[in-house]
């Protein structure tokens, strides 16, 4: 959102705000990174954050609690961690 003109409409900011995180995921975010840390994100992305969010889903929508591992805890702390240390770019 650090991105998004201060002068866009409200309404168009909230939308953005509330968008499936999946779409910039892969649409925008990689548009916005250099190349090195592009291929980083991307490899995320694949690797941990798809996975994050569909565990997310299934627990929060399905009741599938199962999914809260520790191992998966551990796993996306630290695809975390990396996509912190990919947005210190941003700034």
């Amino acid at each position: 959102m650090n991105k998004v003109p201060l002068e866009l409409d409200a309404d168009m900011r909230q939308m953005l705000e509330e968008a499936n995180i999946n779409q910039y995921l892969r649409k925008f975010v990689p548009n916005l990174l250099a190349e090195k840390r592009r291929t980083v994100f991307k490899a995320l992305v694949n690797d941990h954050l798809n996975s994050l969010f569909d565990v997310r889903n299934k627990i929060m929508h399905m009741a599938r609690e199962d999914r809260a591992t520790a191992e998966n805890c551990i796993r996306f702390i630290k695809a975390t961690q990396t996509l912190f240390e990919i947005g210190k770019t941003y700034e």
